[in-house]
């Protein structure tokens, strides 16, 4: 795929860039990572986000720069830009939610911790 950059991305190239940042957030090194983060927050979303949310910032920004994003504040100028992308595109919204999934993950219910 072509470098896509703030003024030209398509739906078409934010679909292959998350489908790529998810391919590799499934990948089994970071799967590993991932896993170790929320068994060691438990049910603790502080924890979490001091373990887990650095890991998959880390890899987005790993991946988005792949693509042609590149800079200090790449990951959230991408991130508006997808937001602005999921009203045109049901299916990219999908996506998009699944990678919010790695930043929030649901934790287990602390009643039963």
């Amino acid at each position: 795929m072509m470098a896509a950059n703030a003024e030209t991305l398509t739906v078409g190239q934010a679909k292959e860039i998350v489908q790529d940042l998810l391919l590799t957030l499934a990948s089994e090194d970071v799967s590993e990572k991932l896993s170790a983060a929320r068994s060691q927050a438990g049910n603790d979303m502080v924890k979490y986000m001091q373990l887990g949310f650095p890991i998959v910032a880390q890899v987005q920004a790993a991946v988005i720069e792949r693509h042609g994003f590149y800079g200090e504040r790449a990951s959230v100028a991408f991130t508006q830009l997808l937001k602005n992308l999921e009203a045109q595109d049901a299916e990219l919204a999908v996506l998009s939610s699944r990678v919010r999934d790695y930043f929030l993950p649901p934790l287990g219910d602390p009643k039963e911790g």
